[in-house]
């Protein structure tokens, strides 16, 4: 499989969405059973509506810069990286 690595544009959006829903599945579904049902709502709520707002507001926002992997079959992967100077940190 050939993938090459470019700079992410608008259409890529809805991959990308999708590929971080499916990529904190996981990690929502470990809490949940660590938590229990209940706590978890009242913490998470509906995890996915969340974490979609929070990855495309991730994407929407200029000073963050992203790229996706690209194979045959479309997107596989991203990255975002965004720079705090006031904080002296990076946040990928």
């Amino acid at each position: 499989m050939d993938t090459r690595i470019r700079d992410y544009r608008p259409l890529d959006e809805q991959p990308v969405v999708e590929l971080a829903l499916r990529a904190w599945a996981p990690v929502f579904s470990s809490l949940e059973q660590v938590f229990g049902r209940e706590i978890f709502i009242r913490l998470h709520g509906e995890w996915r509506q969340y974490q979609e707002k929070a990855v495309r507001d991730t994407l929407a926002d200029d000073a963050t810069q992203v790229w996706v992997a690209e194979a045959a079959r479309g997107v596989v992967g991203f990255v975002a990286a965004k720079l705090h100077p006031e904080r002296q940190l990076g946040e990928i």
